[in-house]
Order: C-alpha cells, then structure tokens, then sequence
C-alpha cells in the first residue's frame, strides 16, 4: 500500500492498525511508553491525559535506560483491549443518542449522553 493510500491513523501507529479511544479520557491521541515496574515491562499511558492503561512485556528491552520506541506490537494491543470496553459503550451511547428521537429519550438524557460522549 502506498504511503498516499493508507489511512493516517495507521501511518501515525507505524502500520500497527487503528487504536481505541482511551479508556479513560475519551481522547484519540494514542499513547505513549513510559518506564515500568521493571526494566521488562512497559507503562502503556494516554497521550491527554497520561492516564496508565496497561502494562505490556517487552522482549526487546534486555537493560534499563534503553530508548523506548513510540509504538509497540504489545503496547498497541494492550491499549486497544483496556479501551474496548469503554470503547463499545461510547459507540452505543452515541447511537443511542444520535438514532433516538428525542421525544422518545428519557428526560434529560440527552444532556447527559452528550457530556459524557464529550459533545457538551
């Protein structure tokens, strides 16, 4: 695939795929490494709000203080699957939101689906 073809999310993650929003925040920013618990493992963090998702073994790193690479086989994976779960109820709030009539949600709701799906 040329570089003009492939989507840019997938060129910013180095071919890796598409990553979930984070868990927490919401944000589609990604996430960045940081130094674990040991020199083996990685801290999987939110780029907005640094939030530590996951951790994720490395069998790359074989001494502390080594570089960390910006994207990760084992990172991206564990961020997609502690986001998937937050992943699928922000798809199903807004599709709740967005395919409902609003004579047909329950008072208020709509207000509060939008803060939460950050559209406030």
């Amino acid at each position: 695939m040329s570089d003009d073809a492939t989507p840019a999310k997938v060129r910013l993650t180095d071919g890796l795929g598409p990553l979930v929003a984070c868990p927490f925040c919401g944000k589609d920013d990604g996430y960045r490494l940081a130094e674990g618990d040991t020199y083996r493992w990685w801290l999987v963090q939110c780029k907005a709000c640094g939030a530590g998702v996951a951790e994720c073994h490395s069998y790359r790193r074989t001494q502390a203080g080594t570089e960390l690479p910006q994207t990760w086989m084992a990172a991206h994976e564990a961020w997609n699957e502690a986001g998937a779960y937050a992943h699928k109820l922000r798809t199903l709030l807004a599709r709740y939101r967005d395919e409902t009539p609003l004579g047909h949600q329950p008072h208020m709701i709509s207000h509060q689906a939008d803060e939460a799906l950050g559209r406030a």
